[in-house]
């Protein structure tokens, strides 16, 4: 992590309901401005209690007055594929754009098993990062 992020975990309690979305703040040129991005990897919000049709306006709501508050004017924020009901809480807000899949492998599996539905290019390009 870079000296200049400040970690920041935004949480959003109300009725049955918690979202919490992980952030690194970081200054950008002007020294009154900030931007926001997700930490490393793909964590989005993370939620309990959501459920599909969920009424994410309140919680929208609160987190743009959080941005506001604290001079945040940009945020960009990868989402997970396996952790549920992410589009539903971020719906109309922003931009979502799928930019391709993800692979997901179980490290726990044996070498053989792990690469078994893995084409050679992806597996060449596992093997230089491992």
């Amino acid at each position: 992590m870079s000296g200049n992020q400040v970690p920041t975990l935004f949480k959003y309690t109300e009725k049955d309901y918690t979202i919490a979305l992980p952030l690194l703040i970081r200054k950008i040129g002007n020294p009154e401005y900030y931007d926001a991005t997700s930490v490393y990897g793909y964590a989005g919000p993370i939620s309990k209690g959501i459920f599909s049709g969920f009424n994410n306006g309140p919680f929208i709501k609160k987190l743009l007055t959080f941005f506001q508050e604290n001079n945040i004017i940009s945020v960009f924020s990868r989402l997970n594929p396996y952790i549920n009901y992410q589009r539903e809480i971020l719906n109309s807000f922003g931009d979502i754009v799928n930019k391709g899949k993800v692979v997901n492998i179980d490290l726990n599996l044996v070498e053989k098993t792990k690469t078994a539905n893995v084409s050679f290019f992806s597996q060449v390009q596992i093997f230089r990062i491992s």
